[in-house]
């Protein structure tokens, strides 16, 4: 997981395979949300967005960006462009290509609360799909999180923020995102990437989503 700075003017680690999905997901506390105006890889502007803010005295915020395979191949460089509208450096971001996905956009729920140990966030899923669950608490002391079956790939502490992110196969109803078990104001995320059905009677099928590459740096 990067930190401390924006995703601007950085190489992204992109994989092979077919029918990818790009995702980076970025995370900052600040006093209000904060607008990206532009982020874009090899020249190509994402082709989907999610985003999630709490608004309190400590607003925490949580943006998703994904590409698809279409634009991946149109990429004329692996370096970004990013623009928002704040400075701080109480940010976190991390990126992740994925093989093997529909070429749909993916599907994104969210949770929040003032007073909580976790988050319970319902998604609908299968096996052969891939979720992706990050979490975001207001205080740096709530680390190490919990990510119920998925599996955590990065963490980052800083003064009002703590932030992670996890992922692993779908097919459960509801994905619990924890703290340490203090309560804290929190905001969760979990995206779904609908992969191919394996069975001989889906004529799409294609093998079941693997993840190709993962920038945490």
């Amino acid at each position: 997981m990067t930190y401390g700075t924006e995703p601007h003017n950085v190489s992204f680690a992109i994989g092979n395979g077919s029918n990818r999905m790009m995702c980076c997901i970025v995370m900052r506390e600040r006093y209000t949300d904060f607008v990206v105006s532009e982020f874009s890889i090899g020249g190509r502007d994402h082709d989907y967005t999610a985003s999630i803010t709490f608004d309190t005295d400590v607003d925490l915020s949580m943006k998703a960006f994904f590409w698809d395979e279409e634009s991946i191949e149109s990429f004329t460089s692996s370096i970004t462009t990013y623009t928002d509208d704040l400075v701080t450096t109480k940010i976190s971001w991390s990126v992740a290509t994925f093989a093997d996905v529909r070429q749909i956009e993916p599907t994104v729920a969210s949770g929040t609360s003032a007073s909580a140990t976790y988050l319970d966030i319902s998604s609908t899923s299968t096996s052969n799909d891939m979720l992706i669950g990050a979490l975001l608490d207001s205080s740096n002391n709530r680390a190490p999180f919990d990510y119920d079956t998925l599996t955590e790939r990065a963490e980052h502490s800083v003064e009002q923020m703590a932030s992670g992110i996890a992922d692993g196969s779908g097919g459960d109803g509801t994905t619990r995102l924890s703290n340490d078990g203090l309560a804290s104001k929190m905001v969760g995320m979990v995206i779904n990437l609908q992969g191919f059905a394996t069975s001989l009677t889906d004529s799409a099928g294609r093998g079941v989503m693997r993840g190709v590459s993962r920038g945490i740096m």
